[in-house]
């Protein structure tokens, strides 16, 4: 068989792996699975808050671009304050970022297997598609990513509407995207070197300018002193670069981080160092072969990024660097195009089936982790919906009740009977003894995401243990994956026992 024919099987399997990818994200968002806590935090402030109300520091300590905000509120007034309605911009973020990886990967590797290949990849990623089908902006930030590194080379300089269009999507992407100066950063040095140092048009120079103020507006309105930030700082204080390089905390930290991106990011976490070498394995053949424009496009925006880890300005951690996805996915389609040259004498099937198998093997970590699945919190309050009687009150486990929250504003939940919400006591389970004591009449229980403590004990076997201890019944049980409900009598004895309830 000749090699042209095998190149065209080739092709014809890497547009079916993106057609597969496609599919799987309609089909992950069409499961219209439970929100999680972190969605359901950021879904209650776009339900509750008009669009001036979204201007403010967001509850729950959210944060989310302005723009992206208020897409979502569209959505959100077009289709219902539904769980689906508020996917759709992830959903279209990542459908509509697979032809832009594939324009810049084309631009950049000037090699269309390698483009076909990387887009491939990049449509089965699994961590992809998890955030596709997700209430949250981490979609949006690879689309604006891949959109402005499309700039330099979709649009020409030497035009006034170029200058305009570059000046307008570059100031909207600041709004959408807080990743976007990173990308903006990279586009600008290069434009600066390409249009101002060797052709010698300083017009550039206007459209860089822009950018700041829109940032410095960006900036002023919505960043500075944001009441969030102590808090931030310590929830990611394990993601941000050591400063001292000499420290052993800096070497750990970049090992740490290579094994999230090549482990967990790539979905091949006991054998992350094999894509890690190819990926390396592709740096070095860039440079040989004095490839420094891809070069430069794929390994800047880590650089960026790793500065303002190491600020402590933004972490470094695996869906708040997802944008930097197709930069990691193009030098690893690099590095296996480069080592399927060992093949080059071979017969070209050989060579094609070498090219090829990557991409088989991603099949591994996608069919493990997609499709993604949630505590099934819903259909637990749905129960609770159906059942409950008006004297009757229910207890929210502290995880469970801020995803309650989220249904029972939106209204996709109605339960009008009073409520407690738990609070966290983790590794103190003794301290929920008296919020449990309060409870009286039947209540009922609503576990999700129940956590271990570290002595091994269970949270919910020891809550429903310490209310049977002290004279509760257990009248019901339902048990959903990931969640649970109990119908519970506590009878109110007149002297309830605080202790820890037997093992």
């Amino acid at each position: 068989m000749k090699d042209h024919d095998n190149r065209a099987y080739l092709k014809v399997f890497f547009w079916g792996v993106v057609l597969w990818g496609g599919l799987l994200a309609v089909y992950q968002f069409a499961l219209n699975r439970c929100m999680w806590l972190d969605e359901a935090h950021l879904a209650i402030n776009i339900v509750d808050r008009g669009f001036l109300g979204l201007l403010a520091p967001l509850d729950n300590h959210q944060a989310a671009p302005i723009g992206f905000l208020f897409a979502e509120k569209l959505m959100a007034l077009f289709f219902g304050n539904s769980d689906w309605a508020l996917r759709v911009v992830p959903l279209f973020s990542f459908l509509f970022s697979i032809p832009l990886f594939f324009f810049i990967s084309r631009k950049l590797a000037r090699n269309g297997i390698v483009a076909q290949m990387a887009t491939a990849l990049f449509s089965i990623s699994w961590i992809l598609l998890r955030y596709s089908s997700e209430v949250k902006q981490y979609s949006l930030d690879v689309f604006v990513s891949l959109l402005l590194l499309c700039l330099p080379f979709f649009l020409s300089m030497e035009r006034r509407s170029a200058l305009a269009a570059a000046a307008v999507i570059g100031c909207a992407a600041i709004w959408f995207s807080h990743v976007a100066v990173v990308t903006l950063f990279v586009v600008g040095v290069y434009w600066l070197y390409r249009e101002t140092y060797l052709r010698g048009n300083s017009k550039i120079s206007l459209v860089i300018a822009s950018w700041l103020v829109s940032f410095a507006g960006y900036y002023v309105f919505f960043i500075h002193d944001h009441p969030t930030r102590e808090y931030m700082l310590w929830f990611w204080r394990k993601s941000f670069l050591p400063a001292n390089p000499l420290s052993r905390e800096f070497y750990v930290f970049g090992y740490e981080k290579l094994q999230e991106i090549y482990g967990y990011m790539f979905g091949l976490e006991s054998i992350w160092l094999v894509p890690l070498a190819i990926s390396l394995s592709g740096v070095c053949c860039l440079v040989v072969r004095k490839k420094f424009t891809v070069l430069y496009f794929c390994l800047a925006p880590v650089g960026v990024q790793l500065a303002l880890s190491l600020l402590r300005l933004y972490p470094f951690h695996t869906r708040m660097i997802l944008f930097l996805t197709p930069e990691f996915l193009l030098l690893f389609s690099m590095g296996v195009y480069c080592l399927a040259g060992f093949f080059r004498k071979s017969p070209a099937v050989v060579s094609c089936a070498a090219i090829a198998l990557p991409v088989v093997i991603m099949f591994i970590p996608l069919s493990n982790k997609i499709p993604v699945y949630s505590d099934h919190v819903r259909e637990s309050l749905k129960c609770v919906e159906q059942h409950i009687q008006e004297d009757e009150t229910i207890y929210f486990y502290y995880v469970t009740s801020g995803i309650a929250d989220f249904y029972l504003r939106a209204g996709l939940v109605n339960v009008a009977n009073p409520a407690v919400n738990g609070q966290r006591h983790r590794n103190e389970n003794h301290k929920y003894n008296p919020e449990l004591a309060s409870l009286t009449g039947k209540v009922w229980l609503v576990f999700s995401h129940v956590y271990i403590s570290e002595s091994g004990v269970n949270e919910e076997s020891y809550m429903i243990g310490f209310l049977k201890e002290n004279g509760a019944l257990v009248l019901d049980s339902q048990s959903y994956p990931g969640s649970s409900v109990y119908l519970v009598d506590t009878m109110k004895p007149k002297a309830v026992r605080l202790a820890a309830p037997n093992p």
